[in-house]
């Protein structure tokens, strides 16, 4: 079997492109909605499910709609609307189209209330259905995906029961 341009994939680890291709989407979407207002960017991979969250919804299961995880331009628009902003809630372009680069790096919460996934890095939050029904190609899928991106006003949000973190394994 011939070797590919891009080396061989090890087994459980995300391409490095992917979440640099990921970036320039979200870059491509941002750029749509300043201009458009909207963006006819398709839903995209953003990155692997990673190891933690994957043995974190075994041991408690949760349904994990598949391996990898998914961003769409009506979520970007969501988390950058302008209620956000005007409450100072909204992410910058840098934070949120950095997130599938520095998303291993964050720290890993379960809230049990509402069944999602939060990461965050101290400053903001990026929400992640671990179940959502999206139309991919159009057709009805269910996947792992990206809701919205929140700035943080104070870690102390974590603390609340409804929280669960999760360690790395």
């Amino acid at each position: 079997m011939a070797k590919t341009s891009g080396g061989v994939r090890r087994a459980g680890k995300q391409r490095p492109g992917v979440a640099a291709e990921a970036r320039e989407k979200i870059l491509t979407v941002l750029k749509d909605i300043g201009e458009k207002g909207y963006s006819t960017e398709k839903p995209f991979i953003i990155g692997k499910v990673e190891k933690r969250m994957l043995e974190f919804a075994e041991k408690n299961g949760i349904k994990l709609a598949g391996k990898h995880i998914y961003m769409a331009s009506d979520s970007i628009a969501h988390a950058m609307r302008d209620a956000k902003a005007e409450k100072g809630l909204a992410v910058s372009h840098g934070q949120l189209s950095k997130f599938p680069i520095r998303l291993s790096k964050m720290s890993l919460y379960y809230d049990t209330r509402t069944g999602n996934f939060t990461y965050t890095d101290g400053r903001a939050k990026y929400i992640i259905n671990p179940n959502y029904e999206r139309k991919i190609n159009r057709k009805k899928k269910n996947v792992v995906d990206f809701i919205t991106a929140s700035k943080i006003k104070n870690m102390q949000e974590f603390v609340m029961q409804k929280y669960i973190k999760i360690e790395d394994i």
